[in-house]
């Protein structure tokens, strides 16, 4: 990888390991989630609860230097003994041109994937709201609402045509996650449409 390829540097927690985070580095976030969830002596999946992107080959080796040896489970593992939310604070103040793209579990599992199809007009959304992508790089248009939230169309600047919003974004090459539904990709008046989605039971 080049010196000045993008990475990412992630956070991850497991229910199986109550107390502990998982603090690493990718270039794609949800293959390597993926990668770690389909461990057979792993009885649950890993969620991704924060994703910095960041210039910086093997961040990540520099953030563990930032918690003490009594924190880390094993020096030679990226486990440690602190909350998601203490570990996402030192990353946000120390890690030199870290961009924080979420700050909560916006990578979808694959029971999430199965159960959220909801319809965007059931949160509120119209044809016509603007809406701006997680790293606020870019706003969009909503032209069409579809038949699901998978199927929404927006208008960019720099398109002609409608495109389906995570197409869009993903075109971009803006976010390392692999199947990563529309709604983890934009906000809305300033909050993560999947967060507006989870507020009203839809997901």
């Amino acid at each position: 990888m080049g010196k000045n390829e993008i990475g990412y540097v992630y956070i991850m927690t497991n229910k199986a390991m109550p107390g502990l985070v998982k603090i690493g580095y990718a270039k794609n976030v949800e293959a390597r989630r993926r990668e770690f969830s389909n461990q057979t002596c792993i009885p649950y999946e890993f969620e991704v609860y924060g994703v910095f992107k960041t210039t910086k080959y093997a961040a990540d080796k520099k953030v563990h230097t930032w918690f003490s040896e009594q924190l880390r489970v094993n020096k030679s593992r990226e486990f440690f003994n602190i909350t998601p939310e203490y570990a996402t604070k030192v990353i946000k103040d120390k890690l030199d041109e870290a961009i924080e793209i979420v700050n909560a579990f916006h990578f979808d599992n694959k029971s999430e994937r199965r159960h959220s199809t909801y319809h965007l007009s059931q949160i509120g959304l119209k044809v016509g709201d603007v809406l701006t992508s997680v790293d606020g790089k870019h706003t969009v248009t909503i032209a069409n609402l579809g038949g699901n939230k998978e199927r929404c169309k927006v208008i960019a600047p720099d398109q002609k045509e409608p495109i389906f919003w995570r197409t869009y974004a993903r075109k971009h090459g803006r976010f390392g996650a692999g199947h990563v539904g529309g709604d983890c990709l934009y906000t809305f008046n300033g909050k993560l449409i999947r967060d507006i989605a989870r507020e009203k039971g839809l997901v």
